[in-house]
């Protein structure tokens, strides 16, 4: 997908030449506009840049606080070590693409490793997705889920109640996730 990132005014100058030059197609313009509401354009503030919605963002700045696990099981990635973390907003749907490598688990063993879904939205519905997991050097599927109403994703090795293996920097996850927010 390529985006086009136009200057406030250099929009409003094409669109007002579309306006004049070609009424009828700016009618139908204005048409499929009304009726795709998944097209949004967002006015950046401090650029004052209007920038289409959905292209995929990486998340510069990873914060430790992002990564946790659940009850006294403790989780550290490495964020000096290229980890991928992207999104996407496409009107309420976030689509979240995840590779994270070298991690260490900790702590009281447990089940689930957590991740902070991006910008505080909340997951508006239950998803469930199969992704990629090494769990100390032992790689299989993982399960990956969030509920209505979290703003965490969860990854587990398994349905049932499996503990994920004690590991220094030999964790890893993999997955793709799509879900509705609020």
């Amino acid at each position: 997908m390529s985006v086009v990132i136009l200057n406030k005014t250099t929009f409003d100058t094409l669109i007002a030449s579309i306006r004049n030059d070609y009424p009828q197609l700016y009618e139908a313009l204005k048409l499929i506009s009304e009726s795709v509401s998944s097209l949004q354009t967002e006015l950046t503030p401090t650029t004052n840049e209007i920038a289409v919605l959905g292209q995929f963002n990486t998340k510069e700045r990873l914060d430790a606080a992002d990564f946790t696990a659940n009850n006294a099981m403790t989780w550290a990635v490495p964020l000096s070590s290229g980890p991928i973390f992207e999104y996407t907003l496409i009107g309420y749907r976030m689509s979240i693409n995840i590779s994270l490598a070298g991690t260490t688990v900790a702590g009281v063993l447990d089940t689930t490793l957590q991740i902070l879904i991006p910008e505080g939205y909340k997951s508006k519905q239950s998803v469930q997705v199969v992704g990629w997991r090494t769990d100390n050097g032992v790689e299989g599927v993982c399960y990956v889920y969030t509920t209505s109403g979290s703003q965490i994703i969860s990854v587990r090795l398994d349905f049932a109640a499996t503990t994920w293996a004690a590991s220094a920097a030999n964790t890893s996850i993999k997955f793709n996730i799509s879900f509705e927010v609020m």
